[in-house]
């Protein structure tokens, strides 16, 4: 016969992120705590551009008396997401923050009845509202440029680069990249000067084209030796 008994569970978290990027809506329990009571404060600056989230819950669960969880006996009958979840945050972007990153950091994790809890922190990326090509850095250039652009969608990406006479010069097969911004040196497109026999090319005015799905676009560079 299971000896069942009842558990009282309480934690105290709170999130750290950056206010200039993300704005809390609300926060919600998951089903394996969907009958706690939660209270949280959002938007709750700290210093900076620091914004934090405090959040707090309160409840009974019973479970088998050689149970290693008082959570446990919850998470019967619920997803794998559902029972590794217990809040639920939802943000919205501000505008004009597309390609920017916030961090989320659990500053604080206070649980009854855990010994040893590991913070896992995060970060949450603004995807971009609508796939461009953009200007290449720096412009002119000797010996090298970036070229960077935005997906709004994954799609496979190739880069062409023209001279004035329309003729091929270089390409550049990227393969399928992912939603996401892709402007700094480590993800731009890098273009050392060089035709595809490796020969460096004659100053002149040059033409780069983006091709991503069904999306493509054309600007203008120039060499200068």
């Amino acid at each position: 016969m299971n000896d069942a008994r009842p558990y009282a569970i309480a934690a105290g978290i709170s999130l750290f992120y950056d206010a200039t990027v993300l704005k809390p809506v609300k926060v919600s329990a998951s089903p394996i705590i969907s009958d706690y009571y939660l209270k949280y404060n959002i938007g709750i600056a700290s210093q900076g551009s620091q914004g934090e989230i405090r959040m707090a819950f309160i409840g009974m669960k019973s479970a088998d008396s050689n149970s290693s969880s008082p959570l446990i006996k919850g998470a019967r009958g619920l997803s794998l997401q559902e029972r590794e979840s217990l809040l639920y945050i939802e943000f919205e972007a501000l505008p004009f923050t597309s390609g920017k990153n916030s961090p989320l950091i659990l500053n604080t994790v206070d649980l009854s009845g855990s010994t040893g809890i590991t913070k896992r922190h995060g970060f949450v990326e603004i995807l971009p509202s609508k796939t461009e090509l953009l200007p290449n850095y720096p412009n002119p250039f000797n010996p090298e440029t970036w070229i960077p652009y935005r997906l709004s969608d994954e799609a496979d990406v190739t880069v062409y680069i023209y001279d004035s006479r329309g003729q091929l010069v270089r390409s550049f097969f990227l393969g399928t990249n992912p939603a996401g911004t892709y402007l700094d040196r480590g993800k731009a497109v890098y273009w050392d000067g060089k035709n595809n026999a490796g020969e460096r090319v004659a100053s002149g005015v040059y033409f780069y084209q983006l091709k991503a799905g069904r999306f493509s676009d054309t600007r203008k560079l120039a060499v200068m030796k």
